[in-house]
């Protein structure tokens, strides 16, 4: 995905009137992403993703450490320690 600095730019360029390849060269990005952008299939910001109920973005997430449970090293809560205790609590 492109940062929006290099949209920008890329724009900025179709409007002097380059060609695809010297934009490509000049913005220092892929001939298929300037073809993107001058037809307009690239947002400027990428699309949020909608949060759904229940998903792994409601956990709070805390420092990196040892997980008791697994023995990882993850950000606590351990998701996967958490995915085995649902398991083993729901049998699945």
């Amino acid at each position: 995905m492109l940062r929006p600095e290099k949209i920008v730019e890329v724009r900025r360029l179709i409007a002097e009137g380059l060609t695809d390849r010297q934009i490509a060269r000049r913005a220092g990005v892929g001939n298929g992403s300037v073809f993107r952008v001058r037809r307009n299939l690239v947002p400027l910001r990428p699309p949020r993703p909608a949060a759904r109920r229940g998903s792994c973005d409601e956990l709070p997430v805390g420092p990196i450490e040892r997980c008791p449970h697994c023995g990882r090293l993850v950000e606590m809560p351990c998701r996967a320690a958490l995915a085995e205790n649902y398991r083993e609590l729901h049998g699945r």
